[in-house]
This record gives C-alpha cells, structure tokens and sequence, in this order.
C-alpha cells in the first residue's frame, strides 16, 4: 500500500498544467481589476472577491477532477490522519499536507471579501462542504484518492483564510481609524 501511495503522489505532481495555471492566474487577476474600476471600491471589492472565488473553486474542481485521468479503481483512504502515520517513515506525504491546507486559504480570504458579515464557523462550514463535494467527486469518478486527511486540511485552509481576512480588516480598520483622528 505504501509503495503505491508514494507512486501516485509522485505521478500527480507531473501532471499540473503550469502554463494553464499561470494565465489563468493573469486573467483572474485583470477581471478583478476591472470589476474594482467598474463598480468602485466597496461593491467592486465585493464583487470581485465574488467572481475569484467562483472562478478559484472552478480551478479547484479542474485540478482535482479534470487534469487527472480515470483508475481502473477506487483510491480511497477514510481513516482519519492516516497520512500522519505515514510521515514517521517517510516525508513524501508533506508537500501534498502543505498543498493541501495552501489550496483553500483563498477560499477562506475570499468568503470574507465577499461576504461581509459572514462569521468563522460558516466560513469553516462552507470550507468543508467544498471539500467533501470534492472528495465524493474523486471517488465516485476514480479520479485521485478520496481521503478524510483532505477534507480536514482543505477545512483547516479555508479557516486560515478567513483568519487571515479578519486580521488584515482589523490592520485596515485602525490605521483608517488612526488616518481619520490625524
């Protein structure tokens, strides 16, 4: 089992479309740029989060789902932590923990520009449903190994995220409030 988990991790890493994520990346970025000249500041911040969020998780979906080609069968693992287990042996596991948690934290920043009175806990909520939906996807489509492990660090990301939105708001907020006693 060990062998070939090592051999589909190494496999998966060969076959992310760089190139596609690269202008992909340019493109969102411009858009969001123009929604923020369109609709101003304050909506357009909030409409652009909207639409980099949507396109993100279609991202997402691509590099879960689409770039991955179908196994003969079912990779699944829904022991919880298992891939902790693992790295007492060996460290190949670390990069796709760290990818892992990484992938969702602009998910998390997203939902809070988006949505500004969302609280953490339906931020961590919404994370999590992402990342099940995804999850059942893989598995019922043989496309990349359907674990728990995932689903508790893309959750974890996502709440990193929206952590991070909060205490980039908060910086925000008292250097306006500072701006404006001056």
């Amino acid at each position: 089992m060990r062998e070939s988990l090592i051999r589909y991790f190494k496999d998966c890493s060969r076959t992310l479309p760089v190139n596609e994520i690269a202008v992909l990346s340019i493109v969102l970025c411009l858009l969001a740029v123009v929604v923020l000249a369109v609709f101003g500041r304050r909506k357009g911040l909030r409409w652009s989060a909207t639409f980099l969020l949507v396109e993100y998780l279609i991202w997402i979906v691509s590099m879960a789902l689409l770039f991955r080609s179908t196994m003969p069968e079912r990779k699944y693992f829904f022991t919880p932590f298992w891939s902790y287990q693992i790295l007492e042996k060996d460290s190949i596991l670390i990069p796709q923990i760290i990818l892992n948690v990484l992938v969702f934290v602009p998910v998390g920043f997203l939902l809070g520009c988006a949505f500004e009175k969302m609280k953490w806990w339906k931020a961590t909520l919404i994370g999590a449903g992402l990342s099940i939906v995804i999850e059942v996807l893989q598995f019922v489509t043989r496309r990349g190994f359907a674990e728990f492990d995932d689903v508790f660090h893309n959750t974890l990301g996502c709440l990193l995220g929206f952590g991070l939105f909060a205490a980039v708001t908060a910086v925000a907020r008292r250097l306006l409030k500072r701006r404006g006693a001056a």
